[in-house]
């Protein structure tokens, strides 16, 4: 794990690994919702992570490059 966010209000728990790996948590059961796989070029690499309170989760990496995923799926 590379970055880690928590929204309390929101009830999730986002983690990202250097390969891309996005797992979704749920706070309060402390059960696994989905895992998304970011695609990443050769030399790039995650650099931030956050949830918007819209349920909107966003990574960015060193490439300038921002990817957006829906809580919702």
């Amino acid at each position: 794990v590379v970055l880690l966010k928590i929204d309390e209000v929101l009830d999730v728990l986002v983690s990202v690994d250097k390969d891309g790996v996005v797992l979704l948590h749920e706070i309060r059961r402390g059960r696994f919702v989905m895992k998304i796989q970011v695609g990443l070029g050769r030399e790039e690499a995650v650099s931030n992570l956050d949830i918007h309170e819209n349920g909107l989760i966003l990574v960015g990496t060193n490439e300038n490059r921002v990817v957006i995923y829906s809580l919702n799926g």
